[in-house]
């Protein structure tokens, strides 16, 4: 185990809350979660580089979280067009299921969440 205290200089979540209000405001599913959102985009030069990054950093983050026993749900959010075509690969659908990434669909045009994944 290790020991981490969050501040302002290495709390990774700081930069989502205008996320999170976007979604509050605009997401018919929203329910009260207290949620915390990593979006990425998935417009690097290699959709595996890009999984491994951000799958990595979820779960860089999703063990802050268990660490500091903040009651935060984390979701990793992507565009609905990233979802309906890399994340229907084999590969990515077994590394999202094994390291057990919960996953917002957003509609990139109206920001709105289109679909929760846990």
């Amino acid at each position: 185990m290790f020991a981490f205290k969050l501040t302002p200089v290495n709390q990774p979540f700081l930069q989502v809350k205008r996320c999170i209000r976007c979604f509050e405001k605009h997401s018919k599913n929203w329910d009260g979660r207290k949620i915390l959102v990593e979006v990425k985009s998935f417009l690097g030069r290699s959709f595996i580089n890009d999984l491994e990054q951000s799958v990595g950093q979820y779960i860089v983050y999703r063990d802050i979280l268990v660490e500091t026993a903040l009651d935060f749900e984390l979701y990793l959010a992507i565009t609905q067009g990233t979802y309906k075509s890399d994340f229907q690969r084999k590969l990515a659908q077994k590394i999202i299921n094994l390291n057990q990434v919960k996953l917002l669909i957003i509609d990139a045009e109206s920001e709105v969440i289109v679909q929760w994944i846990d």
